[in-house]
């Protein structure tokens, strides 16, 4: 989903995988990873984060900015969330 995105800013929640302190591997709701290309070296204190930056390619982000959420988020509902928000409710989340 995130290649219908390229060069157009988007937020990306997910839980973290890996931080090499360059780059973010998060595992999305839908299951797939996606790399963040991050210049903030900082420790990430929590297991899911938001992130919201500029989509390079169909698997990597530029990050702007990173949000730590709650350790207890729930990706299922977040998920089904993504599913409306490109689906059936398109019309709302979206701008031209």
């Amino acid at each position: 989903m995130l290649g219908d995105f390229v060069n157009r800013e988007v937020l990306l929640t997910g839980e973290v995988v890996q931080f090499d302190g360059h780059t973010i591997v998060l595992k999305c709701s839908d299951g797939n990873e996606a790399k963040v290309v991050t210049n903030d070296k900082n420790d990430i204190s929590s297991r899911f984060v938001e992130v919201c930056g500029r989509v390079l390619d169909g698997s990597q982000i530029e990050e702007v900015s990173r949000t730590a959420l709650t350790e207890n988020f729930d990706m299922d509902s977040y998920e089904q969330l993504v599913q409306m928000s490109n689906g059936t409710y398109r019309n709302i989340f979206r701008t031209a």
